[in-house]
């Protein structure tokens, strides 16, 4: 439901962060109206002056409004920075950014995609990429057979992993299976029965805690067709794949002040055509026309120092990233 929120007249004096409006995945909270701060001032934070969640076709809107940010300089002299256009196009680029207007494809034909998996019905070691929170794993069964995933979970913070159980349903969204899932951190395996040859959706709802899937008998990819997925301190690479005559490809990293990331993406002749460092807020490498084939994203640690929570996304095609190049889906 949309929600309106206005502040006027207000002041924050000395806070690691001013002003700072969370939510989650629109997976879970389909957050939507706006948010406006008028006269408002922003004096002398400690880590950022404000920190808004702003995602890629996000319904919630800021407006600020004759609002500055003041500061003290090294000899006691305060300094004030009105928050204009170009500094809003910084704060809330998804916002402000043509290129981040490209229409989700989320209108996925299953039956078109075509499987290249060169160790069929083998368990294969994945990349070990922690997603946190929400995550939506795509999965093919070659056949009707038992398909078998083996992960960990871990705690973030003070509060255990809740353990929900996991829904599998098909494309259609009927529901196949509901695996359970023990509360608290460990190893997991995870197995349920395909009733028949083709993809389904495994659907985690983690809470705080962050989870790893670390080897599948399937092909098996993560799901960002629908939102940006949030991954927390990992490093190692994943793979998606551009279609013949894709116009633009729109790739997005996002980090904060506090939480940095750092990433770079190849194309498929293996040469890195994009590269960042120490990401603190949305960034993103555009490719108009890019090279049809196998992109590879590789993950790092940035060189300064916090590492935690960052997001990733793609536009401008059907978002799945995989999670070993042997095993993939084009179309």
């Amino acid at each position: 439901e949309p929600i309106d929120l206005r502040f006027e007249n207000c002041t924050a004096v000395g806070d690691k962060t001013s002003f700072a409006f969370n939510h989650q995945s629109r997976r879970a909270t389909r957050v939507g109206g706006r948010v406006v701060i008028e006269n408002c001032s922003f004096e002398t934070p400690r880590l950022q002056t404000v920190e808004l969640s702003n995602f890629v076709g996000d319904a919630l809107k800021y407006d600020i409004r004759n609002s500055r940010i003041v500061t003290t300089n090294a000899i006691g002299e305060r300094q004030t920075t009105w928050i204009d256009e170009t500094w809003m196009k910084r704060l809330l680029p998804c916002q402000q950014d043509a290129d981040l207007q490209l229409p989700r494809l989320t209108n996925i034909d299953f039956s078109r995609l075509c499987v290249r998996d060169a160790k069929p019905g083998e368990v294969v070691k994945l990349q070990p990429l922690s997603i946190r929170e929400q995550g939506v794993y795509i999965v093919y069964a070659d056949s009707a057979r038992t398909l078998h995933f083996e992960g960990a979970v871990r705690k973030v913070g003070k509060r255990e992993p809740p353990g929900n159980p996991v829904l599998v349903t098909d494309t259609e969204g009927r529901e196949v299976a509901r695996l359970a899932f023990k509360k608290g951190s460990g190893d997991r395996t995870l197995s349920f029965a395909a009733p028949a040859k083709g993809f389904y959706r495994l659907q985690f709802e983690l809470g705080t805690a962050r989870f790893t899937m670390k080897t599948a008998d399937a092909s098996i990819a993560l799901d960002v067709t629908a939102d940006s997925q949030h991954f927390i301190a990992c490093t190692g690479s994943f793979w998606f794949w551009v279609p013949e005559e894709t116009e633009r490809l729109v790739f997005l990293m996002n980090g904060s002040p506090g939480e940095k990331a750092h990433g770079e993406l190849r194309n498929p002749a293996g040469a890195s055509v994009w590269e960042e460092d120490n990401i603190k807020g949305w960034t993103k490498s555009v490719c108009a026309p890019p090279q049809a084939g196998l992109w590879q994203v590789i993950l790092k640690r940035p060189s300064e120092k916090g590492f935690e929570d960052f997001r990733v996304d793609v536009l401008g095609i059907p978002g799945f990233f995989f999670l070993t190049p042997d095993r993939i889906w084009t179309f």
